[in-house]
């Protein structure tokens, strides 16, 4: 979504493209939904044992009968094309960030840039594998969502306090009120379930992001200009 907006001329253009991308989602997702629903339906009525929802899909193509091995062949290509397509993605904008904005390193040399992207590459199998074999009985969407209540919650409390506080604040000090954000909001987490027997859930990206605006404004000054 960024490397579309950063194609657009102007901001208005930008604007446009993000208000008819949103609209668009809308019966995207809404499709999805009615085909995971018919899905889980069809599984239930032909008696399908699903060990788990990551299962769902391959157990219907493979094991209910209703479709040939070459149809059930090409559900698998389809569904591993989509599944590559924004991992390819990801790895571009990571090998790219990682190179030009940590190692600062402009010479775009061949085989640096091929290190780089094996190693990319390596790590991302490394992480999908890691959700996967994860000893918990969750879908791998919930285990990802679940990380991402830990690593984006300071982002959005950051985005928040750049549009809303005219604050002026080290940036020396961001990463380490990021880092300090997560290990609260994982005290906080284990609180609320050990005290008082409440699981927050999604709402726990809330709380970090909360977190994260209020240490910010509470380490910041009152000046309209930043200090880098």
């Amino acid at each position: 979504m960024m490397q579309k907006n950063l194609t657009c001329k102007d901001s208005k253009s930008g604007q446009k493209n993000i208000i008819t991308l949103s609209l668009l989602l809308i019966p995207i997702n809404l499709l999805f939904l009615c085909l995971g629903y018919y899905l889980s339906t069809f599984a239930q009525e032909a008696n399908l044992l699903v060990e788990r929802p990551d299962h769902l899909f391959p157990t219907v193509v493979f094991s209910s009968g209703a479709f040939s091995t070459a149809l059930g062949g090409l559900f698998v290509l389809g569904l591993i094309a989509a599944a590559l397509s924004s991992a390819d993605s990801a790895l571009t904008s990571l090998t790219t960030c990682f190179q030009v904005d940590i190692l600062q390193d402009k010479t775009f040399s061949p085989k640096k840039r091929l290190m780089i992207h094996v190693s990319f590459a390596l790590l991302l199998a490394v992480i999908i594998l890691g959700f996967y074999y994860a000893p918990n009985g969750e879908s791998i969407i919930n285990r990802i969502f679940t990380v991402a209540q830990y690593t984006y919650g300071p982002l959005l409390g950051l985005f928040l306090f750049a549009m809303s506080a005219k604050r002026k604040v080290k940036a020396i000090y961001t990463p380490i009120l990021c880092m300090f954000t997560i290990g609260l909001t994982f005290l906080c987490q284990h609180l609320l379930t050990q005290n008082l027997d409440f699981s927050p859930g999604f709402l726990l990206l809330g709380i970090n992001g909360t977190i994260m605006y209020s240490l910010l404004v509470i380490t910041s000054t009152k000046y309209l200009s930043y200090e880098k």
